[in-house]
């Protein structure tokens, strides 16, 4: 099966993908932006445009997202969208997401992601950020066990009727099937 009708198949079926985990880094530099005793407040003012007085978040002005999440087969990231009764504060509608394919089993380090994001002048806000890994490689064997018995199960479906023709069973199966997934 080619990636492109794998992908048609996963549309059909409507399948989702859940998160493994979700990062919230809308503060990231917050600290540093409102204490003039931060080693990097003057770099980091220095991004942010001066009209803005109380900022719910600065991370697109120092090149990072305002949150990651992990998937079986992607890592995703975005932006907060602003609250529009009060712009110093965020709501969870998350805007802007940018998705990148994976290999399955892969290691994320939310340090590694946004030190490669961070503008120059302020990539030592990184050193801030947690360095731990986020293996995937577990739950991805767990999810290719799972398709695998749901396949095989689908598969013995029709010779676990009882009744006196199970070959009668075994095409009304396919045809349903067919009907139902593939068309």
């Amino acid at each position: 099966m080619s990636a492109n009708s794998s992908l048609m198949l996963q549309k059909r079926l409507n399948l989702q993908f859940t998160n493994f985990s979700k990062f919230n880094t809308s503060s990231l530099g917050l600290d540093a932006y409102h204490d003039p005793a931060f080693p990097l407040h003057s770099n980091i003012t220095a991004l942010v445009p001066s009209g803005l007085t109380t900022p719910s978040s600065i991370t697109r002005y120092l090149g990072a997202h305002d949150w990651y999440t992990i998937h079986y087969f992607t890592n995703c990231s975005g932006f907060y969208l602003p609250s529009p009764t009060n712009p110093s504060l965020l709501t969870t509608t998350k805007i802007n997401s940018t998705c990148t394919r994976q290999v399955s089993g892969y290691t994320f380090k939310l340090h590694d992601a946004i030190q490669s994001q961070l503008l120059p002048n302020v990539n030592d806000l990184a050193e801030y950020v947690s360095t731990a890994q986020h293996m995937t490689s577990t739950w991805s064997s767990l999810w290719y066990a799972g398709i695998g018995n749901g396949v095989i199960g689908g598969f013995t479906l029709p010779w676990n009727f009882k009744g006196k023709r199970p070959g009668l069973n075994w095409w009304a199966f396919c045809d349903a099937f067919v009907r139902d997934f593939l068309l």
